[in-house]
């Protein structure tokens, strides 16, 4: 298994803040909004941003690096035993509204299984770190200070999710609590919701990639919980498929085996439908 040293988490937390810094700088002057071709927004700063981490990120480690803003037309990544997966800026909307709640996600992906997971919040200074058989970690640029995060569960099933509302799916998965709260949460911060213990759950039924997901799964499995596939039960893999639009899944810490077990036969019984399984 490929593992950084410490001295390279330190280095690509550094470069984090140092594009979350380049991000900022679009953010509060103003954006050039574009739509890419499967209709999401994409702005200067996702080129941006994207463009120094992949400049950077094989200086700390020397991999090649997938980008969602630099994708090759042939599936280069099925022959990288080891590669960094990035996406420069993780719910581009929120960055577009101003709402704060975007991220830079970057990950390790070693032999189609994630490794590494480094999510930072830039409007906050914020990052949050883990590497795989250890703990997650949670690093403050602000005082500069490293934690380690014991969080527990909220004493009310919580879901977080990226809608404002409830989808007539997601009330019949969520009906299998007889009590529960739910909450909104842009970008991969809702995995940061999970391991911080504001949030039992985090179920995703409709498609996202594997750079929305992989550094977030490093944080869930590293806090003890798990990323798993809807259908199959298993975690999420990478890197395996031509494909890098993910199965739908179930994101998740401080929940029982068997109301997960119960949770993927709730999924089962929905009608509907992922293109990936």
């Amino acid at each position: 298994m490929t593992l950084l040293s410490n001295q390279q988490i330190q280095q690509t937390l550094a470069l984090a803040e140092q594009a979350g810094k380049e991000i900022m700088a679009f953010y509060d002057s103003g954006l050039d909004v574009q739509i890419k071709g499967d209709q999401s927004p994409v702005t200067q700063a996702d080129f941006a941003a994207s463009s120094l981490l992949e400049s950077a990120l094989p200086d700390i480690a020397d991999y090649p690096v997938l980008s969602e803003e630099n994708i090759p037309n042939i599936p280069a990544w099925r022959n990288w035993p080891t590669y960094w997966l990035i996406d420069p800026v993780d719910g581009t909307k929120h960055f577009i509204n101003g709402t704060g709640e975007f991220c830079i996600c970057i990950s390790l992906i070693c032999h189609n299984q994630v490794v590494f997971g480094l999510i930072f919040a830039p409007a906050t200074r914020t990052a949050w770190f883990a590497q795989k058989d250890e703990k997650s970690l949670v690093y403050k640029q602000k005082d500069n200070k490293i934690e380690q995060i014991a969080a527990k569960a909220p004493k009310t099933i919580t879901a977080t999710l990226s809608s404002t509302h409830l989808t007539d799916n997601m009330q019949a998965l969520l009906n299998y609590f007889p009590d529960y709260r739910w909450h909104r949460r842009g970008s991969a911060l809702k995995y940061v919701d999970l391991i911080e213990g504001r949030a039992t759950l985090y179920p995703k039924m409709w498609d996202t990639c594997e750079w929305d997901s992989a550094a977030g799964q490093c944080l869930v499995e590293c806090a003890g919980g798990e990323v798993i596939n809807f259908t199959t039960g298993r975690a999420l893999s990478y890197g395996s498929r031509d494909s890098l639009v993910n199965p739908h899944f179930l994101a998740y810490c401080h929940l029982p085996k068997q109301q997960v077990k119960e949770l993927l036969n709730c999924y089962q019984r929905l009608d509907i439908y992922s293109k990936i399984v």
